[in-house]
């Protein structure tokens, strides 16, 4: 199974898209704080997951909830107020 990732690569008149085919699955690396990286796994551990799984899991909930955010926020007029980025 393939999925197809279109990118747009400039704004304006003379935008362009492409069409990226990727497999199903990829792999992906991060770095993480040690003493994060090993409470993560102990909790994954504890309900007898594997750490992937969990990030998967997370993963699919933050991009399905960012979409849903994103159809909403499209429905209405907008406003022309720019939002705050999001403090970390």
């Amino acid at each position: 199974m393939q999925y197809v990732v279109t990118q747009q690569h400039q704004d304006g008149p003379d935008a362009s898209t492409s069409e990226v085919y990727v497999s199903k699955e990829v792999f992906m690396q991060t770095r993480v704080e040690p003493e994060l990286r090993a409470r993560f796994y102990a909790a994954a551990a504890s309900e007898d997951l594997a750490a992937s799984h969990v990030i998967r899991q997370l993963m699919r909930n933050y991009v399905e909830r960012r979409e849903t955010e994103i159809q909403r926020v499209g429905q209405l007029p907008h406003s022309g107020a720019q939002q705050e980025a999001p403090t970390r």
